[in-house]
């Protein structure tokens, strides 16, 4: 578990003091919520009230604010999501996620006070939009809309695999892997010997589970392999794959696979559904911005400058 306390440290640290506007400017508002001039300036680099950005960076924060807040209205109203930018919640988040994704944050975080974002303001719009993408991603799969979608136009590939692979870096060294296994060479024995990936012990790979998480090369190329027999090399962008796959098993009804749906679902479809998702949500939010600010353009999804003064 990751202690937030560590996050606190590198704010408390690194903080800077955003002096206050001397009146509350309304620079966009989204489904009637207002966004503040003073919201928008510590994300854009400016720390000082008497400081301001150049209008490019003000609209492009405000953008990137626009949007949010779009996002956080739709999984209210899409999934009950109510509470993504409450501070308990971005706590209870920090406090449970991957290393590897909180060192990510502090990395993002640090990358915008480098370029004079406010820490605090940084890290607040990083983890909530990591937090929306967490929460959406698992409301969809318990979204029986988006599994029946899902359900009938990709059936062909919800399936799960038990593989093994040996992994090398051309076709003569894969074409090497197949002689020793042709000559009755233990699979594992070979994988431990002379596969690049290290991480997977005798080659085999999570089990049963998509064959997608290694791309859409490598789970098409599994999906097409014999059961039981040694196949390849399978060509994507790691490399040269010797293939072993023991089975190969797929959901025999829509309940079978809203059962268990991230077993079977790979995780480009889950991508896909976010992303449409993401951009519904941004298309039905009523999004206006102060005139002197610019115009939000759906199109673009961007705000363009106003026009110049003749």
């Amino acid at each position: 578990m990751v202690s937030l306390k560590r996050l606190s440290v590198l704010l408390v640290a690194l903080a800077v003091v955003v002096a206050g506007c001397s009146g509350a400017t309304v620079a966009a508002t989204v489904t009637g919520v207002e966004i503040q001039d003073e919201d928008v300036f510590p994300l854009a680099g400016s720390t000082d009230s008497d400081i301001r950005v150049s209008g490019d960076a003000f609209r492009g924060t405000l953008t990137l604010l626009v949007i949010q807040r779009a996002l956080l209205q739709a999984a209210a109203e899409d999934f009950g999501l109510v509470d993504l930018a409450n501070q308990p919640a971005l706590d209870a988040f920090l406090q449970n996620i991957p290393q590897a994704q909180f060192d990510a944050i502090r990395g993002a975080v640090d990358v915008g006070i480098q370029a004079g974002r406010d820490p605090e303001a940084s890290a607040n719009y990083i983890v909530t939009g990591q937090l929306i993408v967490s929460s959406v991603r698992e409301a969809l799969l318990a979204d029986p809309a988006f599994l029946q979608d899902v359900f009938a136009q990709f059936s062909e590939v919800l399936v799960a695999t038990c593989v093994s692979h040996i992994l090398v870096a051309s076709p003569e060294e894969a074409a090497a892997v197949i002689d020793r296994l042709a000559a009755g060479e233990d699979f594992a024995a070979v994988a431990a010997d002379v596969s690049i990936d290290t991480q997977s012990p005798g080659g085999a790979l999570p089990c049963p589970s998509s064959p997608y998480p290694l791309g859409p090369e490598f789970g098409d190329g599994v999906l097409a392999a014999p059961v039981g027999e040694v196949s390849g090399p399978l060509v994507t962008e790691f490399g040269f794959h010797v293939l072993l796959v023991t089975s190969k098993d797929g959901p025999e009804s829509f309940d079978d696979f809203f059962a268990d749906p991230s077993r079977w679902l790979p995780p480009q479809l889950l991508d896909s559904g976010y992303a449409d998702w993401e951009q519904r949500a941004i298309d039905r939010a009523d999004i206006s911005v102060r005139s002197q600010v610019g115009t939000w353009v759906p199109e673009a999804v961007g705000i363009s400058a106003p026009p110049a003064s003749p």
